[in-house]
């Protein structure tokens, strides 16, 4: 199956770290201190690489949801156990 239309991936695993309900810069702020922490001795993300990047997907969702009749937001896939279940049932 293929998606029409631009697809953004984002990788922020909020079962990881800090996830308190706060709004706009402050989660950036937030999360994007917790992920980077992890790859700013490396030199490989800063944080400001990893704020950036959350800001900007967010924005882009954001765009797009206020001008379309369609956003389709997932998460992981099912598992292939979930989908031989599912199409046993059926």
């Amino acid at each position: 199956m293929f998606v029409e239309g631009r697809v953004i991936i984002t990788a922020d695993a909020l079962h990881e770290g800090p996830a308190p309900r706060v709004d706009g810069d402050a989660w950036y702020d937030l999360r994007a201190g917790y992920v980077s922490a992890g790859y700013i001795s490396s030199g490989e993300f800063s944080y400001e690489d990893v704020r950036d990047g959350f800001a900007s997907a967010d924005g882009t969702i954001r765009e797009h949801a206020t001008r379309s009749a369609s956003l389709s937001l997932g998460a992981e896939a099912p598992s292939a156990k979930a989908a031989g279940e599912r199409s046993r049932s059926a």
